[in-house]
C-alpha cells in the first residue's frame, strides 16, 4: 500500500524533488513513545492524541502524511474528522485534504486521463489504418522507338486498414484498463487508510492518515516549524514538527 501511496502521489504532482525530513517535538508535558522504531508523539488531556509521520523523510514533491489517532477518554461523544485538524508552517496555514477531496481528485484524474488516453489512441488508429490500407507503386515502360514513361499506381486493402486499427484500439482499450486499474488502487487506499469523518462515543478511539499539500524545506534557515493543531471535542492538542533539508 505504501507503494501505491507514493506512486499515486507522484503521479497527481510534479517538480523539483527535494528530500526532506520532519522532526517530531514533545511539548507542553507531552510524551514520545516508539512504536515498530518510529516515535510517536502523545498529548492527553480528557481524551488522548497520538500523532506520528508515517515516514520520517520524503521527496518534497510528495504530500506529508501523519497518522493521527484519538480516543475519546471523556464522558461525552464528539464528532472528528480532517477539519478539526489545521497545519501551519512558518506561521503559514497549509492544507489539509479530506477523504472526499482525495476521491474527487482521483476521480477527475482519472477522466481527463481516459480521455487523453482515447484521443491520443484514436489518432495512432487512423494512422496505423492509413498506412496499412494504401499501397502504392511505381514503375517505368519503355517504348520501341526507346522513349521511356513512369508510372505510378496505387491501391487500397480494406481488410488491411480494419485489422490495424483493430490492432491499436485492442492497444487504447489495455491503456485505458490501466489508468482505471490504477485510480482504484488509489481508491482503495484511500478508502482504507485515510482518516474519515466518525462520532466518538465515550471510550471510541479513531486512526486515519492526513494528507497535506507539499511542505518545502527551509530557503535560508536551517530548518523551519510545522506545528499540527488537533481539536478533539473542543480540547486543542498541539504538536510541533521541525523540517530539514536532507544534505546529500
Amino acid at each position: 500500500m505504501q507503494l501505491t501511496y507514493v506512486a499515486l502521489s507522484l503521479l497527481l504532482l510534479s517538480g523539483c524533488a527535494t528530500s526532506v525530513q520532519m522532526k517530531p517535538v514533545a511539548v507542553d508535558g507531552q510524551q514520545e513513545i516508539f512504536v515498530d522504531g518510529a516515535p510517536v508523539l502523545v498529548s492527553t488531556k480528557g481524551s488522548t492524541v497520538k500523532i506520528k509521520r508515517t515516514s520520517q523523510s520524503h521527496d518534497s514533491r510528495l504530500r506529508p502524511k501523519f497518522s493521527i489517532s484519538i480516543a475519546n477518554n471523556t464522558s461525552s461523544p464528539f464528532t472528528f474528522g480532517t477539519e478539526n485538524i489545521s497545519v501551519q508552517c512558518a506561521n503559514k496555514p497549509i492544507k489539509v485534504y479530506s477523504y472526499d477531496e482525495l476521491v474527487t481528485e482521483v476521480n477527475e484524474k482519472t477522466r481527463s486521463a481516459e480521455l487523453s488516453t482515447a484521443i491520443s489512441g484514436a489518432f495512432r488508429a487512423n494512422a496505423a489504418a492509413t498506412n496499412a490500407g494504401n499501397t502504392r507503386h511505381n514503375g517505368s515502360v519503355y517504348s520501341n522507338s526507346g522513349g521511356s514513361a513512369t508510372y505510378y499506381e496505387s491501391s487500397y486493402n480494406a481488410g488491411a486498414a480494419q485489422q490495424a486499427r483493430n490492432s491499436e484500439d485492442a492497444k487504447t482499450q489495455v491503456e485505458i484498463a490501466d489508468v482505471r486499474n490504477n485510480a482504484a488502487q488509489g481508491l482503495a487506499y484511500y478508502s482504507a487508510n485515510i482518516l474519515k469523518k466518525n462520532t466518538l462515543n465515550p471510550g471510541g478511539t479513531l486512526t486515519g492518515d492526513v494528507l497535506t499539500v507539499p511542505i518545502l524545506p527551509p530557503e535560508k534557515e536551517t530548518e523551519s516549524e510545522v506545528d499540527v493543531t488537533v481539536n478533539a471535542g473542543g480540547e486543542l492538542h498541539q504538536f510541533k514538527f521541525l523540517v530539514q533539508k536532507i544534505q546529500k
